[in-house]
């Protein structure tokens, strides 16, 4: 329907004559519905044009009728415990409180479990810091970095051998497993192996490459 409704030449008055030249010449002129006239005005349309002839945009919409889900501000937050606002909102939240605050949101609002991390700068910019690997001579399709919940030791990882996947290799980290795939990860065999080892303690965790590892420390630096 909008590709046909460019086939017509509107006025400023919402009028339109169907164009030269297409399959619409010789009809009559008509008022559009894309055209943004009030709707009580518009004859009767059928088909895919109806439901635009129905929707009454809000006030202050932009000719866009609003949804519930997009809607911001303290309407969209009423659902919350003040309590849970103010933890929200707090500029310098613990970490791991924020998170925690955030999926509770979540699974109060859409009624499912989602896992959730929240990471200052510090953290990210002493992830980079500690890198077992040389990043500096790495593409870095070749390192990866697996952020997690919680640190896990390398005694949670015996059941993987390093040596049955030399050349590509894995480092614990400060709640995080650093992942070198020479290959790139899409010919890793060690990803997979090491996704199901790391316990389920770990809690939710992440896998950034290290072009991402570099550019999330890059914009939280002013925060």
């Amino acid at each position: 329907m909008a590709r046909d409704a460019a086939r017509w030449d509107g006025g400023a008055d919402g009028v339109v004559t169907p164009a030269a030249g297409t399959r619409y010449a010789g009809r009559a002129p008509c008022r559009c519905p894309f055209l943004g006239w009030p709707h009580d005005d518009l004859p009767a349309v059928r088909g895919p044009a109806a439901r635009h002839q129905r929707r009454r945009p809000q006030e202050g919409s932009h000719g866009r009728a609003a949804h519930p889900a997009h809607r911001t501000g303290p309407r969209r937050r009423a659902h919350l415990p003040p309590e849970r606002q103010r933890r929200l909102h707090q500029p310098q939240a613990d970490p791991d409180a924020l998170a925690t605050g955030i999926a509770d949101a979540l699974r109060d609002r859409y009624g499912f479990e989602v896992g959730v991390l929240v990471r200052d700068h510090t953290y990210l910019q002493a992830v980079i810091d500690a890198c077992p690997f040389p990043a500096a001579d790495l593409e870095p399709k070749q390192l990866h970095v697996i952020y997690l919940s919680r640190t896990v030791t390398p005694a949670d990882l015996t059941k993987l051998d390093p040596a049955a996947f030399h050349p590509e290799g894995f480092r614990p980290g400060d709640r995080a497993v650093y992942l070198h795939t020479p290959d790139g990860l899409g010919r890793s065999r060690l990803a997979d192996p090491l996704t199901r080892a790391i316990p389920k303690t770990a809690g939710p965790a992440t896998s950034r490459n290290w072009n991402t590892v570099v550019k999330l420390a890059e914009m939280t630096a002013g925060e």
